[in-house]
């Protein structure tokens, strides 16, 4: 622990300056550092070091850092190095050092130009030379271009940077305050810059030993870990603004069966409300019996919109806030007025001891009038439509009909003038000496800065935490009140730590290309920042679709963690039925893919322990390719697991992909088993052809099983059997081929959707182990399956095994008879009745289904079989010749 003052420089503009602060550098963990530099003089507003804010869960432990530490007084400066390779991680030295009251600025070098994080925001995954600025902010379909000011709904100060030895590391500013970060990547030496306005500076540094995964794990496990959504929450989401009544509803419902496309859950945004106040219900349209009995019979989830205002109406939930003094306060100590869909609304305060209660409460009564499974909280910047607190006469009579896109257009038009025309001069317009984002008023479209918190805490300072707020007593309502042990919420707004309480969407698109290919990158951005069940509107929200981009987006949108369509009232139909026959296959063939690997996916989550990422950049599992760090390789594909790599098509009128193959693995297709690249070839990207009407090119990575389903009739989560076929990529694992083996994992629930089946996979673990070896013998070939649990704690209930389809093994010519042994018996069978054959692949499908517990082995002897091709010389000239064909394709 370092502890000393220093002398603060006066910022230009500023009205408050500081004379000293005090430095603690704390060497937490070997691998975690702690610098914290406060004011000596004077308390100042910090994230609070407790639940449920990130805070140090363990004793301080320091036997062997991974890093060290100088210190210099003056000029100040904390330089970082990581111990094994005396590489500069952090350095503050050489750079502008300001700490006023009310602007704090610090600069650091970067180890190497691959950093990324900062959010939230939509562009590249890669942070190229640019400021970008966080501050929690409702804009709609904004692209960020590294000028600043393009800042959407989240708080995730966060930078996962790469290092030149290939290690990596994670920084993390522990702040809520709005800020700056410039990035300088362009040319060395590549640096950063913080500027914020208020609070201290509180930094994390995570130091990874073995990539880039440990390094956002750790970050995870510091900001509370994330949690798993219920299994039907991984089933298709429909949603529209726009779906007026219950009849909407029903005629949606019995489309999607007609066409027999999986469908889990629909949604409703605005349209079930009276006058679209929250905690009502439009009961002329959308009655309580008759929807429940509507969702009983299509045995559907519903999930229902509710906003941040709460309207000021002669109403319950009006009056029982202001009995309970719940509501944010004004700088005259009155509840505060915005203006959101309903008209004036006020805002509940999350950090006011009865505001928890009466959140609850509000929405009990909500449940009483509609049958909601989980929560869609939005607007929780929060968004207002007037800037700061509306007090503008002009302003309270304008409104427009949101139904009628023109009307709607005109009111935001009218909105954003009376903002330009009437900048908020409160008391941080007047103290802050610098606003992030090159704005005029921190105030655009949200409320003040002034408003007051209880415990005299202004919203300046917890402005980008409200979301966080609302969404953890959210939360609370659904677990204690409703006993559900895994809440689903899809919150708009999030800052740091809110993937213990809920997941999210990536707001408001529109139905472009460019906004098709950011969403990978987004989402990928979710897992580093902790809430890796995220998705983007499939097809776009706002600006009508077209067939080909909803069709590209349904394959892409198939593979998201939380896969919902949704659109905008006015814009044209995207139901998967509406656009016509190549949409609607589309839609069908993926979905059908999606709900066949849905247990394998689930199965992702689970087995992360709520920490760590499951939709990631091939980075993450080939850390060591330099081309994997940079576009567009970055932004254009991902990988499922360590398993699943998918590479969509992005591109208007595009009928094929460039899909790159990492090194040191084979690829093939996983549904045809075609090997696209071996291990060996110097090919490593491979173009491949994409109908519109067919299904993402997705692919298995050698030496690996996934788990599928037969889902002929499946529609439904809750349709899915414990029955499983397994899909193995073997690879030799001996220099001869003679020996060939593939591993995997599954979460052996035998319900996923009962939650006393599946508790311990979340309590103790229920992970199982696949081991599939195809070995040649001197009689034939064997192909071998053991299953083990993953270590001593692991509770497993029996799956069902259907059958085995092996991949990558070299040609043969199989016996007439087969030998299949087991632990119960030991059966001779005809060939033709086990397995059938296509070039290097077979198809094992047993007599009977095998109940799959720990320690079982199957092996299955193809007694007397001919080898074709059993060298590895032979082998690499197949590979070779079959990547050069995909290449002509």
């Amino acid at each position: 622990l370092y502890f000393f003052f220093l002398m603060i420089r006066r910022p230009p503009r500023s009205t408050q300056s500081r004379s000293s602060a005090a430095s603690d550098v704390y060497k937490r963990q070997d691998n975690d550092l702690r610098i914290r530099i406060t004011d000596v003089g004077q308390s100042r507003w910090e994230v609070p070091n407790q639940f449920p804010y990130p805070h140090e869960q363990s004793p301080i432990s320091v036997s062997n850092p991974l890093y060290n530490v100088q210190v210099s007084a003056q000029p100040f400066g904390i330089a970082v190095t990581r111990t094994s390779t005396n590489e500069v991680v952090f350095n503050s030295s050489g750079f502008n050092f300001i700490y006023s009251d009310y602007y704090i600025e610090f600069g650091s070098t970067l180890a190497t130009k691959y950093v990324y994080g900062l959010g939230e925001r939509s562009r590249s995954l890669l942070l190229e030379n640019g400021t970008y600025t966080i501050f929690a902010r409702d804009y709609m379909a904004d692209v960020d271009d590294g000028t600043g000011g393009h800042n959407l709904y989240g708080q995730h100060p966060i930078l996962l940077t790469r290092e030149a030895s290939g290690a990596w590391h994670t920084l993390f500013f522990r702040s809520s305050n709005p800020m700056d970060v410039s990035v300088l990547t362009t040319s060395s030496p590549f640096s950063n810059k913080f500027q914020v306005v208020g609070g201290i500076i509180d930094l994390k540094i995570f130091f990874s030993t073995t990539g880039p995964e440990e390094a956002i794990s750790r970050y995870h496990a510091y900001v509370g870990g994330w949690i798993t959504m219920p299994f039907w929450g991984f089933g298709y989401h429909q949603c529209r603004w726009g779906y007026r009544n219950i009849s909407t509803l029903q005629q949606i419902a019995s489309k999607f069966s007609e066409n027999g496309i999986p469908l889990d859950v629909l949604w409703n945004d605005l349209d079930y409300m009276q006058n679209q106040t929250d905690f009502t219900v439009d009961q002329d349209n959308f009655p309580t019996a008759q929807l429940s009995s509507f969702l009983q019979q299509y045995e559907l989830k519903y999930v229902p919109l509710v906003d941040a205002g709460v309207a000021v109406m002669n109403n319950t939930y009006y009056h029982e806030g202001i009995k309970r003094d719940v509501f944010l306060k004004n700088s005259s100590g009155f509840p505060l007025t915005g203006w959101v869909w309903p008209g004036k609304t006020h805002f509940v305060d999350y950090l006011h001891p009865n505001a928890s209660e009466y959140w609850a409460d509000m929405l009990a009564l909500l449940k009483n009038q509609i049958d909601f499974s989980g929560i869609w909280i939005d607007m929780n910047e929060p968004s207002s439509f007037c800037p700061g607190e509306c007090t503008y006469d002009e302003v309270i009579g304008f409104h427009g009909d949101p139904s009628d896109p023109t009307s709607f257009d005109q009111f935001v038009d009218y909105f954003n003038k009376v903002i330009d025309e009437n900048p908020e001069q409160n008391e941080f317009s007047q103290l802050i000496p610098y606003i992030p984002g090159n704005f005029t008023n921190l105030d655009i479209q949200t409320i003040s800065m002034n408003a007051s918190h209880y415990g005299n805490i202004t919203n300046f300072n917890l402005h980008s935490l409200y979301g966080f707020h609302n969404g953890k007593a959210t939360h609370d309502y659904l677990k204690d009140r409703l006993g559900q042990p895994q809440p689903f919420i899809i919150s708009r707004s999030s800052a740091f730590g809110s993937g213990q309480f809920v997941s999210h969407w990536t707001g408001d698109n529109v139905a472009t290309w460019e906004f098709l290919r950011y969403s990978i990158a987004s989402i990928i951005n979710f897992n580093f920042f902790g809430i890796p069940f995220t998705g983007a509107d499939i097809c776009g929200f706002g600006v009508d679709t077209t067939p080909q981009l909803c069709a590209r987006w349904a394959a892409l949108g198939s593979f998201y963690p939380f896969s919902r369509n949704h659109n905008q009232i006015g814009r044209v139909d995207q139901e998967p039925y509406a656009l016509g026959p190549d949409v609607l296959a589309a839609f069908k063939s993926n979905l059908k893919l999606r709900y066949s690997l849905l247990k394998f996916y689930y199965s992702l989550f689970v087995r992360q322990g709520g920490v760590g990422t499951v939709f990631r950049p091939l980075f993450f599992v080939f850390p060591n390719e330099t081309i994997l760090l940079q576009q567009p390789i970055v932004d254009e594909q991902f990988i499922l697991g360590d398993e699943l790599l998918v590479t969509p098509v992005l591109y208007e009128n595009a009928t094929s992909v460039n899909a790159y193959f990492p090194n040191d693995n084979a690829w093939y297709d996983l549904l045809t088993g075609k090997l696209v690249r071996s291990a060996t070839d110097k090919v490593r990207q491979v173009n491949i052809q994409a109908p519109l009407n067919g299904t993402v090119p997705i692919f298995l990575r050698g030496g690996f099983i996934v788990a599928t389903q037969d889902v002929t009739d499946v529609t439904r989560t809750h349709q899915l059997s414990n029955s499983f076929n397994l899909v193995a990529a073997v690879q030799p694992v001996d220099k001869k081929g003679i020996s060939y083996g593939a591993t995997g994992q599954l979460a052996a629930a035998d319900d996923y959707n009962d939650w006393q089946r599946l508790r311990k996979c979340f309590e103790a673990n229920c992970i199982v182990n696949f081991e599939v070896e195809a070995v040649q013998t001197q009689n034939g070939f064997s192909v071998i399956l053991k299953t083990t649990k993953r270590d001593s704690q692991t509770q497993a209930d029996t799956l069902s095994l259907k059958g085995v389809r092996v991949y990558g093994l070299p040609g043969f010519k199989p016996a007439e008879k087969v030998v299949l042994k087991t632990q119960k018996e030991t059966l001779t069978l005809n060939t033709l009745e086990i397995a059938t054959f296509s070039k290097y692949t077979v198809d094992i499908t047993f007599p009977s289904s095998l109940e799959l517990i720990d320690g079982m082995t199957v092996e299955v002897n193809f007694t007397g079989a001919v080898m074709l091709e059993n060298t590895s010389k032979s082998k690499k000239k197949h590979i070779r010749t079959e990547a050069k064909n995909w290449v002509a394709q």
